[in-house]
């Protein structure tokens, strides 16, 4: 057994090393698989220099909510098929004991966008627990038919190469990855089941 175990750790090395050099292959004949100037795909990215400028410098993520709303409008205004929101906010300031009210413009956003099938949140689960946006958004956006999961696959040498397709609820039902969901709702037909991601090798190759 210890020895169809090592071999087993060796074969699944070397399939991992092989994808790696692949994927770095194909970009160096072909350039990257869709070059970012012909991708239908645009990422808002909250990075270390947003957090670095006013008005979100020094303010705490939870009261960053009245700063989402108009960029969820401005995405949606500028013709998105479809928005996902990847960052979860599972608490609210918006309670009857600290700022009543605080989220209204960030609930409008949701209600607008993701009543009409354009937005989809993010929750992620660790186990039979999920992290979700706090229940007012769940609510505002639709419902869970608007939310899907986050979680991805790590390898053993804890590299993402796989992407799943769907995730299997406690109550044996199945939802679709957050990947998949969006895909779908942009009217593209993704895999049936988990698939090997196709990076972009160049770091401005979305």
């Amino acid at each position: 057994p210890g020895l169809a175990a090592a071999y087993a750790d060796w074969v699944g090395v070397a399939h991992r090393a092989g994808i790696d050099a692949l994927l770095i292959a194909r970009h160096i004949v072909f350039g990257p698989l869709f070059p970012a100037s012909e991708s239908d795909v645009a990422v808002v990215v909250i990075d270390e220099e947003t957090y670095r400028t006013p008005p979100f410098r020094d303010t705490p993520k939870v009261a960053w909510t009245p700063m989402l709303a108009p960029l969820i409008e401005a995405i949606d205004g500028a013709g998105a098929t479809v928005i996902g929101l990847d960052q979860i906010y599972p608490t609210s300031l918006d309670r009857g004991d600290l700022l009543p009210g605080f989220d209204r413009p960030l609930l409008k956003a949701f209600y607008k966008v993701g009543r009409a099938g354009r937005l989809v949140l993010g929750e992620t689960r660790l186990s039979r627990q999920a992290l979700s946006p706090y229940p007012g958004q769940v609510m505002a956006v639709g419902g869970n038919r608007n939310l899907a999961s986050l979680n991805l696959i790590l390898d053993r040498d804890e590299i993402v190469r796989r992407h799943p397709a769907w995730f299997r609820e406690p109550d044996g039902s199945e939802r679709a990855s957050f990947a998949v969901e969006l895909a779908r709702r942009a009217g593209r037909t993704p895999p049936a089941g988990d698939f090997l991601i196709n990076y972009n090798t160049g770091p401005n190759d979305i």
